[in-house]
């Protein structure tokens, strides 16, 4: 008996991986519409009266998130309402451990009041490096689509903002930064300076 797998082993494991592939993809486009249909209700649900906070303007360094490792960004707020309001993030982040620099994003909305919120939406993250740490590989470069979740509190008379967040990944494009996964489970924390 040799060490190769005969044809007859191999194609029942080939149709098997075909079919979970298939079928991870299946329930991560249910799991996606989902996701942004709660988001869109959450847009919804908040859309009266106004309010106007005095700090519209956020520069933030996070651990996590879509920056990957360590990232420093800039937010903006949006449509800013009695009971929410529109977030829209860019930003640069390293990757110390797989080499390269990251260009994360994202677009939340905020649901809450007063200085505490929950916060969901989507995001992405650019990254560019190689292979591994040394650079001695040609360089790659990947985009990964996340879904934001998460909590913000603003204090310190709202000069400071703190976000805790979920945000697992899909590769959208290029290779994947860990391994071959579909969904690469993430989170972050975010410590940020209103303006």
């Amino acid at each position: 008996m040799s060490g190769n797998p005969s044809r007859q082993e191999f194609l029942p494991g080939l149709f098997f991986l075909l079919k979970m592939k298939q079928h991870t993809t299946e329930h991560l486009r249910k799991v996606s519409t989902r996701f942004l249909l709660l988001f869109f209700f959450l847009v919804l649900l908040s859309v009266s009266g106004w309010s106007q906070p005095t700090r519209r303007n956020q520069i933030s360094l996070g651990a996590g998130g879509t920056g990957l490792f360590l990232s420093t960004s800039y937010e903006r707020l949006f449509l800013i309402r009695e009971r929410g309001f529109l977030a829209l993030s860019v930003g640069a982040g390293i990757t110390p451990v797989v080499g390269g620099i990251t260009l994360p994003h994202h677009l939340t909305w905020n649901l809450g009041s007063g200085n505490s919120f929950f916060e969901a939406g989507l995001g992405g993250m650019m990254w560019m490096g190689h292979d591994d740490a040394t650079a001695e590989n040609d360089p790659i470069q990947s985009y990964h689509l996340a879904l934001l979740a998460g909590w913000r509190k603003r204090f310190g008379h709202d000069h400071w903002t703190l976000r805790i967040h979920l945000s697992p990944m899909v590769r959208i494009a290029g290779p994947s930064i860990y391994e071959d996964w579909t969904l690469f489970p993430w989170g972050g924390i975010t410590i940020g300076y209103n303006f």
